[in-house]
Protein backbone atom coordinates (compact mmCIF):
# COMPACT_ATOMS: atom_id res chain seq x y z
CA UNK A 1 0.00 0.00 0.00
CA UNK A 2 1.59 3.35 -1.03
CA UNK A 3 1.84 6.66 1.37
CA UNK A 4 -1.23 8.25 0.16
CA UNK A 5 -3.92 4.80 0.19
CA UNK A 6 -2.45 4.28 3.60
CA UNK A 7 -3.06 7.88 5.12
CA UNK A 8 -6.31 7.75 3.20
CA UNK A 9 -7.74 4.49 4.97
CA UNK A 10 -6.83 6.00 8.17
CA UNK A 11 -8.33 9.22 7.82
CA UNK A 12 -11.54 7.64 6.50
CA UNK A 13 -12.27 6.71 9.83
CA UNK A 14 -12.79 10.67 10.60
CA UNK A 15 -15.72 10.74 8.22
CA UNK A 16 -19.12 11.20 9.87
CA UNK A 17 -21.23 11.81 6.68
CA UNK A 18 -23.69 10.01 4.22
CA UNK A 19 -22.86 9.66 0.84
CA UNK A 20 -26.30 10.29 -0.29
CA UNK A 21 -27.00 12.96 2.32
CA UNK A 22 -23.77 15.03 1.62
CA UNK A 23 -24.39 14.87 -2.49
CA UNK A 24 -27.23 16.29 -1.46
CA UNK A 25 -25.58 19.15 -0.15
CA UNK A 26 -23.45 20.04 -2.31
CA UNK A 27 -25.81 20.13 -5.32
CA UNK A 28 -27.46 22.50 -3.17
CA UNK A 29 -24.29 24.75 -2.82
CA UNK A 30 -23.59 23.89 0.52
CA UNK A 31 -20.18 24.27 1.31
CA UNK A 32 -17.77 21.42 3.14
CA UNK A 33 -15.54 22.34 5.85
CA UNK A 34 -13.60 20.06 7.47
CA UNK A 35 -13.32 15.79 7.50
CA UNK A 36 -16.46 15.22 10.06
CA UNK A 37 -18.75 16.87 7.30
CA UNK A 38 -17.23 14.43 4.29
CA UNK A 39 -18.13 10.69 3.44
CA UNK A 40 -15.22 8.64 3.38
CA UNK A 41 -16.36 8.61 -0.85
CA UNK A 42 -15.77 12.46 -0.79
CA UNK A 43 -12.61 12.37 1.15
CA UNK A 44 -10.99 10.03 -1.70
CA UNK A 45 -11.76 11.81 -4.24
CA UNK A 46 -11.06 15.22 -2.94
CA UNK A 47 -7.47 14.03 -1.97
CA UNK A 48 -7.10 12.41 -5.55
CA UNK A 49 -7.68 15.31 -7.42
CA UNK A 50 -6.16 17.89 -5.08
CA UNK A 51 -2.82 15.98 -5.49
CA UNK A 52 -3.79 15.62 -9.76
CA UNK A 53 -3.50 19.77 -9.55
CA UNK A 54 -0.86 19.94 -6.55
CA UNK A 55 1.49 17.26 -7.95
CA UNK A 56 1.21 18.88 -11.27
CA UNK A 57 2.32 22.48 -10.01
CA UNK A 58 5.53 21.32 -8.56
CA UNK A 59 6.33 19.09 -11.39
CA UNK A 60 5.70 21.96 -13.71
CA UNK A 61 8.00 23.73 -12.08
CA UNK A 62 10.61 21.02 -12.35
CA UNK A 63 9.84 20.97 -16.34
CA UNK A 64 10.14 24.76 -16.97
CA UNK A 65 13.17 25.86 -15.13
CA UNK A 66 16.06 25.32 -17.30
CA UNK A 67 13.98 26.36 -20.29
CA UNK A 68 12.59 29.37 -18.58
CA UNK A 69 15.50 30.88 -17.12
CA UNK A 70 18.58 29.14 -19.11
CA UNK A 71 17.46 29.47 -22.45
CA UNK A 72 15.64 32.26 -22.15
CA UNK A 73 16.10 34.90 -25.12
CA UNK A 74 15.95 37.77 -22.95
CA UNK A 75 16.34 39.27 -19.44
CA UNK A 76 12.65 40.61 -19.14
CA UNK A 77 12.20 36.43 -20.25
CA UNK A 78 14.45 35.21 -17.98
CA UNK A 79 12.71 37.51 -14.32
CA UNK A 80 9.20 36.27 -15.95
CA UNK A 81 10.18 32.72 -16.36
CA UNK A 82 11.60 32.58 -13.03
CA UNK A 83 8.59 34.21 -11.56
CA UNK A 84 6.50 31.24 -13.57
CA UNK A 85 8.78 28.65 -11.62
CA UNK A 86 8.14 30.35 -8.09
CA UNK A 87 4.44 30.35 -8.86
CA UNK A 88 4.09 26.90 -9.84
CA UNK A 89 6.21 25.95 -6.58
CA UNK A 90 4.02 28.22 -4.20
CA UNK A 91 0.66 26.64 -5.87
CA UNK A 92 1.70 23.40 -4.59
CA UNK A 93 2.61 24.27 -0.90
CA UNK A 94 -1.11 25.43 -0.84
CA UNK A 95 -2.32 22.53 -1.67
CA UNK A 96 0.31 20.50 0.32
CA UNK A 97 -0.99 22.57 3.10
CA UNK A 98 -4.55 22.40 3.05
CA UNK A 99 -4.00 18.28 2.41
CA UNK A 100 -2.12 18.58 5.86
CA UNK A 101 -4.77 20.38 7.63
CA UNK A 102 -7.26 17.29 7.31
CA UNK A 103 -4.19 14.98 8.52
CA UNK A 104 -2.28 14.06 5.40
CA UNK A 105 2.02 14.06 7.11
CA UNK A 106 3.17 16.55 3.92
CA UNK A 107 6.57 15.31 4.80
CA UNK A 108 5.50 11.67 3.23
CA UNK A 109 3.82 12.81 0.53
CA UNK A 110 6.75 14.66 -0.61
CA UNK A 111 9.76 12.60 0.36
CA UNK A 112 8.56 9.29 1.03
CA UNK A 113 6.46 8.74 -2.12
CA UNK A 114 7.51 6.46 -5.04
CA UNK A 115 7.83 8.37 -8.32
CA UNK A 116 4.54 6.06 -9.99
CA UNK A 117 2.62 7.13 -7.06
CA UNK A 118 2.80 11.11 -8.06
CA UNK A 119 -0.82 12.35 -9.69
CA UNK A 120 0.79 14.60 -11.53
CA UNK A 121 0.22 15.00 -15.71
CA UNK A 122 2.82 12.83 -17.39
CA UNK A 123 3.44 16.49 -20.17
CA UNK A 124 5.42 17.46 -17.16
CA UNK A 125 7.57 14.30 -16.92
CA UNK A 126 10.61 15.46 -18.59
CA UNK A 127 12.21 18.92 -19.15
CA UNK A 128 11.07 21.46 -22.34
CA UNK A 129 14.03 21.74 -25.05
CA UNK A 130 14.05 25.26 -25.47
CA UNK A 131 12.43 28.69 -24.91
CA UNK A 132 9.69 27.92 -27.39
CA UNK A 133 8.40 24.62 -25.83
CA UNK A 134 8.60 26.87 -22.41
CA UNK A 135 5.86 29.36 -24.28
CA UNK A 136 3.82 26.54 -25.43
CA UNK A 137 3.71 25.40 -21.63
CA UNK A 138 2.54 28.06 -20.27
CA UNK A 139 0.32 29.25 -23.18
CA UNK A 140 -1.28 25.49 -23.83
CA UNK A 141 -0.95 24.08 -20.27
CA UNK A 142 -1.26 26.94 -18.22
CA UNK A 143 -3.98 28.13 -20.09
CA UNK A 144 -5.52 24.87 -19.41
CA UNK A 145 -5.10 25.09 -15.79
CA UNK A 146 -7.03 29.09 -15.73
CA UNK A 147 -10.05 27.27 -17.49
CA UNK A 148 -10.14 24.28 -14.75
CA UNK A 149 -9.56 25.97 -11.83
CA UNK A 150 -10.61 28.33 -12.37
CA UNK A 151 -13.87 26.17 -12.51
CA UNK A 152 -12.68 25.18 -9.30
CA UNK A 153 -12.11 28.49 -7.79
CA UNK A 154 -16.06 29.15 -8.56
CA UNK A 155 -17.56 26.09 -7.89
CA UNK A 156 -15.61 23.64 -5.73
CA UNK A 157 -17.57 22.82 -2.41
CA UNK A 158 -14.50 22.16 -0.45
CA UNK A 159 -14.32 25.41 1.25
CA UNK A 160 -10.28 25.75 2.09
CA UNK A 161 -9.62 24.61 -1.47
CA UNK A 162 -11.80 27.01 -3.56
CA UNK A 163 -11.00 29.68 -1.08
CA UNK A 164 -6.96 29.78 -2.19
CA UNK A 165 -7.44 28.97 -5.69
CA UNK A 166 -8.81 32.61 -6.22
CA UNK A 167 -4.96 33.20 -5.90
CA UNK A 168 -3.83 30.49 -8.43
CA UNK A 169 -6.42 31.42 -10.70
CA UNK A 170 -4.48 35.15 -11.16
CA UNK A 171 -1.42 33.87 -11.30
CA UNK A 172 -1.67 30.89 -13.68
CA UNK A 173 -3.19 34.20 -15.80
CA UNK A 174 -0.18 35.88 -15.77
CA UNK A 175 1.52 32.77 -16.84
CA UNK A 176 -1.25 32.76 -19.68
CA UNK A 177 -0.84 35.95 -21.10
CA UNK A 178 3.39 35.91 -20.98
CA UNK A 179 2.85 32.18 -23.38
CA UNK A 180 0.44 34.66 -25.43
CA UNK A 181 3.21 37.59 -25.76
CA UNK A 182 5.42 35.08 -26.73
CA UNK A 183 3.68 33.34 -29.50
CA UNK A 184 2.96 36.88 -31.10
CA UNK A 185 7.19 37.93 -30.62
CA UNK A 186 7.93 34.36 -31.92
CA UNK A 187 5.30 33.95 -34.53
CA UNK A 188 5.75 37.24 -36.09
CA UNK A 189 8.96 37.00 -35.78
CA UNK A 190 12.32 35.95 -38.06
CA UNK A 191 11.45 32.72 -40.33
CA UNK A 192 13.80 31.09 -37.82
CA UNK A 193 11.46 32.04 -34.41
CA UNK A 194 8.75 30.86 -36.83
CA UNK A 195 10.01 27.35 -37.75
CA UNK A 196 11.02 27.29 -33.57
CA UNK A 197 7.69 27.93 -32.67
CA UNK A 198 5.98 25.90 -34.99
CA UNK A 199 8.01 22.62 -34.35
CA UNK A 200 7.30 22.95 -30.59
CA UNK A 201 3.10 23.53 -31.46
CA UNK A 202 3.73 20.73 -33.71
CA UNK A 203 4.86 18.87 -30.56
CA UNK A 204 2.88 20.21 -27.49
CA UNK A 205 -0.38 20.68 -28.82
CA UNK A 206 -1.62 17.08 -28.70
CA UNK A 207 -0.12 16.79 -25.52
CA UNK A 208 -2.58 19.96 -24.59
CA UNK A 209 -5.63 18.28 -26.07
CA UNK A 210 -4.35 15.38 -23.44
CA UNK A 211 -4.28 17.29 -20.74
CA UNK A 212 -7.88 18.36 -21.43
CA UNK A 213 -9.25 14.79 -21.44
CA UNK A 214 -11.51 13.21 -23.56
CA UNK A 215 -14.22 15.33 -24.39
CA UNK A 216 -16.66 13.01 -24.85
CA UNK A 217 -15.43 9.68 -22.30
CA UNK A 218 -15.25 10.88 -19.33
CA UNK A 219 -13.62 8.55 -16.87
CA UNK A 220 -15.14 7.31 -13.33
CA UNK A 221 -13.19 10.04 -11.74
CA UNK A 222 -14.07 13.12 -13.18
CA UNK A 223 -17.42 11.59 -12.96
CA UNK A 224 -17.25 11.47 -9.25
CA UNK A 225 -15.25 15.05 -9.42
CA UNK A 226 -18.32 16.92 -11.03
CA UNK A 227 -20.63 14.44 -8.17
CA UNK A 228 -19.21 15.83 -5.36
CA UNK A 229 -19.12 19.53 -7.30
CA UNK A 230 -15.62 19.83 -6.76
CA UNK A 231 -15.74 21.36 -10.36
CA UNK A 232 -18.84 21.56 -12.37
CA UNK A 233 -17.40 21.61 -16.31
CA UNK A 234 -17.34 19.09 -18.42
CA UNK A 235 -13.93 17.87 -20.34
CA UNK A 236 -16.12 18.86 -23.99
CA UNK A 237 -16.77 22.62 -22.19
CA UNK A 238 -13.53 23.11 -20.84
CA UNK A 239 -11.91 22.07 -24.37
CA UNK A 240 -14.35 24.26 -26.09
CA UNK A 241 -13.19 27.12 -24.34
CA UNK A 242 -9.61 26.56 -24.38
CA UNK A 243 -9.49 26.05 -28.27
CA UNK A 244 -11.78 28.87 -28.71
CA UNK A 245 -8.81 31.16 -26.99
CA UNK A 246 -6.04 29.64 -28.61
CA UNK A 247 -7.30 29.79 -32.02
CA UNK A 248 -7.83 33.34 -31.75
CA UNK A 249 -4.74 34.07 -30.49
CA UNK A 250 -2.97 32.11 -33.46
CA UNK A 251 -5.13 33.20 -36.25
CA UNK A 252 -3.05 36.13 -36.66
CA UNK A 253 0.25 34.72 -36.44
CA UNK A 254 2.22 32.81 -39.00
CA UNK A 255 2.19 29.59 -36.93
CA UNK A 256 -0.63 27.05 -37.39
CA UNK A 257 -2.39 25.31 -34.51
CA UNK A 258 -4.30 22.03 -35.74
CA UNK A 259 -8.00 23.60 -35.01
CA UNK A 260 -10.53 25.67 -36.66
CA UNK A 261 -14.03 27.30 -35.52
CA UNK A 262 -16.61 25.16 -37.54
CA UNK A 263 -19.74 27.69 -38.25
CA UNK A 264 -22.14 24.51 -39.24
CA UNK A 265 -21.55 22.73 -36.01
CA UNK A 266 -21.07 25.99 -33.92
CA UNK A 267 -17.77 24.49 -32.65
CA UNK A 268 -14.17 24.57 -31.99
CA UNK A 269 -12.76 21.19 -33.62
CA UNK A 270 -9.30 19.56 -33.74
CA UNK A 271 -8.04 19.18 -37.05
CA UNK A 272 -6.35 15.62 -35.92
CA UNK A 273 -7.06 12.16 -34.88
CA UNK A 274 -5.96 11.57 -31.51
CA UNK A 275 -4.87 8.00 -30.12
CA UNK A 276 -6.60 7.98 -27.25
CA UNK A 277 -5.67 4.28 -26.29
CA UNK A 278 -1.62 5.43 -26.89
CA UNK A 279 -2.01 8.16 -24.67
CA UNK A 280 -3.15 6.31 -21.44
CA UNK A 281 -0.78 3.57 -22.62
CA UNK A 282 1.78 6.29 -22.50
CA UNK A 283 0.75 7.17 -19.38
CA UNK A 284 0.22 3.94 -17.63
CA UNK A 285 4.09 3.12 -18.55
CA UNK A 286 5.60 6.02 -17.24
CA UNK A 287 8.31 5.71 -14.70
CA UNK A 288 7.29 9.13 -13.10
CA UNK A 289 9.13 12.19 -12.74
CA UNK A 290 12.10 10.61 -11.12
CA UNK A 291 14.39 13.42 -11.99
CA UNK A 292 12.00 16.34 -10.49
CA UNK A 293 11.44 14.05 -7.62
CA UNK A 294 15.07 13.61 -6.49
CA UNK A 295 15.69 17.45 -7.82
CA UNK A 296 12.82 18.79 -5.40
CA UNK A 297 14.34 16.28 -2.42
CA UNK A 298 17.42 17.21 -2.93
CA UNK A 299 19.53 14.98 -3.80
CA UNK A 300 20.01 15.47 -7.61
Amino acid sequence: MGVVERQLEELKAECKADDEELIGKVSRGEMIETIEEMSPGYLHTLVEFMLTQHDTEIMSACSYHPAATQMAPTMDAKVSGSAVVQDEIGHANLGYRVLSDLGFDKEALMYERDPKEWRNMRVFDEPFENFAEFACGVGFYDRAGTIQIGDIEENCSFGPWKRYERKVVAEEGFHKRLGDMWFKRLGSGTDRQQETLQAAVDKMFPKAIAFLGHPEKEGKAIKRIREYSLRKGSNREHRQEWLRQVVETFDPLEVDVPAHYDEDADEYVVDLDMDWKGVYDEWKQSPGPVDHIQTVRGVA
